[in-house]
């Protein structure tokens, strides 16, 4: 694989196939992109294909790479895109599976399976960042972990709910609202002040991410 645009394409594709990674909306780091290079490098070195295989390889991949774009830009529900992400992993897998070698098809699947875990890792990684930045006691932990998750999950079934854009808007103002008084109730003064920050980062992100897709 010549063109670096390429490499670096396949490897979206491959963590796109993740659910973890239909969640998140973030580009690689300059840092992540270039470890997937070496990565990269590595597993085509490991996988050995033939001329003719690198042309099947690259046409299969841009393919279900195009499909996984448009779902992940649509406006399916969070369960519908999964399913869809689902489908799109397995037919894609299997036109794999006729153009490569059993030996070249384990190292295939076992690539995937890696990269799954590593963007794992990573979300827990700047998790911990974030409860760093806040330095929040033990006995703080558990609390923060709790209530980031109930209104995730809160958000989460607002998304995919059937309600009007003004009514997600209201109801997300309502839901934020709640969190941050809970959020003030755990945290001190100093903390608080610096979780506010970090949010305003994360939606600034956000909305750049949007705009440049």
């Amino acid at each position: 694989m010549k063109n670096i645009r390429l490499v670096l394409g396949i490897v979206c594709a491959v963590l796109m196939s993740s659910n973890t990674a239909l969640a998140q909306e973030r580009k690689l780091s300059e840092a992540q992109k270039e470890k997937a290079k070496v990565q990269l490098e590595q597993y085509f070195q490991d996988l050995k294909l033939s001329e003719s295989q690198k042309i099947s390889y690259e046409n299969i991949t841009k393919k279900y790479a195009d499909q996984l774009k448009f779902i992940r830009n649509s406006e399916l529900s969070r369960q519908e895109k999964l399913k869809e992400v689902r489908r799109i992993s397995e037919a894609k897998n299997g036109e794999m599976k006729s153009v490569l070698s059993d030996t070249q098809y384990e190292v295939y699947r076992k690539f995937q399976e890696k990269q799954r875990q590593s963007l794992i890792d990573n979300s827990n990684g700047e998790f911990a960042e974030f409860t760093s930045k806040l330095n929040l006691s033990e006995a703080q932990k558990p609390r923060f972990i709790e209530i980031s998750k109930r209104y995730a999950d809160q958000m989460r079934n607002l998304q995919n709910s059937s309600k009007s854009r003004f009514g997600k808007y209201k109801e997300f103002k309502s839901i934020r609202k709640n969190k941050d008084a809970e959020m003030k109730r755990l945290l001190t003064a100093d903390q608080f002040k610096t979780y506010k920050e970090i949010q305003k980062e994360v939606e600034k992100k956000v909305r750049e991410n949007r705009k440049s897709k």
